[in-house]
């Protein structure tokens, strides 16, 4: 059946992570810092990636909790095309998913590097909630896209963040950029298993 917008899987995932990101001042709308919305893309991209491998050979029922039922076609060969155009902006082969986001999503906002803008006030300019969920959004579903695209990349960059999360899960925690991935998590099985108990979670909620 059709998915409300707001009901969609990529709102209720970005939902979910941005309000743990959300700044609510005394006045006026809540906001999300730039800075933390990239670290939230790179969460959600990656989140994406790992559920598109697993349901690539199903994955007209995952898009129909996104789109339109009827233009699933259309919206993935969408996806396709800015899946594939950001890879060849990135022009490589990437080794994580941290590094492909960040590296792609932050020409757009300073010319600054990784290294140093989220350490820099660049990193702090605001962006509504809700237009950060609705960019997150398409970012998590161009991520599934690239997961059903490229299994075997998809499996291989996760895999090696894996092994370094633990260390880098401190300093992304003192930028500002809290991911809320526990860096516990030992293997690529096991956060696909985490993956797709949230995709079961949010069926059973709202397509009961």
């Amino acid at each position: 059946m059709p998915t409300p917008q707001d009901l969609s899987l990529t709102f209720y995932f970005t939902r979910g992570l941005l309000q743990q990101f959300a700044k609510k001042p005394l006045f006026g709308s809540p906001y999300v810092e730039v800075g933390a919305l990239i670290g939230a893309q790179a969460q959600l991209f990656e989140m994406g990636a790992v559920l598109g491998r697993a349901k690539r050979d199903s994955l007209a029922e995952v898009l129909q909790l996104i789109a339109d039922p009827a233009k699933t076609d259309t919206f993935y060969a969408s996806l396709q095309r800015i899946c594939n155009e950001r890879l060849a902006a990135y022009g490589g082969e990437p080794d994580s998913f941290w590094d492909y986001i960040t590296a792609t999503e932050i020409p757009k906002f300073s010319r600054q590097s990784p290294a140093t803008f989220f350490q820099s006030r660049e990193a702090q300019q605001r962006t509504s909630s809700m237009n950060s969920i609705n960019m997150t959004g398409l970012i998590m579903a161009e991520g599934i896209a690239f997961g059903s695209l490229h299994p075997e990349l998809t499996h291989q960059m996760v895999a090696a963040s894996l092994t370094t999360r633990a260390k880098t899960w401190p300093e992304a925690f003192r930028a500002g950029v809290l991911i809320p991935m526990h860096p516990d998590i030992e293997s690529y099985e096991e956060y696909e298993t985490g993956v797709l108990a949230l995709l079961e979670t949010y069926q059973a909620e709202f397509h009961y």
